[in-house]
């Protein structure tokens, strides 16, 4: 946490690795990605939400290499009838741009994704010493090549 006070928070998070594949070992890659996200309270009930996304993977074959970027607005909304719930909503705009023609398509490849999230919890909800949430998301993805393009809808329980 790089910064708080009752109006405002800065996080950052910093990863790095190897990521390898067993008997896929060309997209072995180091990966490395930075974020820095910030909230703001518009009221009581209210805040905006801003994080920003940058990522890097070195593959051991270029054309599996890539860097990307993403930037998610959002907001938090604070619900306190019938019971007090924190509903979490949100979009996440993202670019990926591959290091070389892939050589099974023969272009480079470029994706954009674009994925619609929400979130629902409540503190008093608890599970084992967790507290769950539910979330969903619909998430589409354009690629250059056309094989790597999809749409997905996912739901599903957060512990945290």
């Amino acid at each position: 946490q790089l910064s708080q006070s009752p109006v405002y928070r800065i996080d950052g998070a910093l990863k790095a690795g190897r990521v390898t594949f067993p008997y896929y070992s060309y997209l072995d890659a180091n990966y490395g990605s930075v974020s820095l996200s910030g909230a703001k309270s518009l009221s009581q009930a209210l805040a905006g939400l801003i994080k920003a996304t940058l990522e890097v993977s070195d593959a051991r074959e270029r054309p599996y290499s890539y860097y990307g970027i993403t930037l998610e607005p959002g907001m938090s909304l604070l619900v306190e009838q019938p019971a007090a719930l924190l509903l979490r909503i949100g979009v996440a705009l993202g670019h990926r741009q591959y290091a070389a023609d892939d050589p099974l398509f023969g272009v480079t490849r470029r994706d954009r994704r674009i994925a619609l999230e929400a979130s629902l919890r409540n503190k008093e909800w608890r599970w084992m010493d967790f507290t769950p949430a539910l979330a969903a998301t619909l998430e589409r993805n354009e690629s250059t090549i056309d094989f790597y393009s999809y749409r997905k809808a996912n739901v599903y329980v957060v512990l945290e």
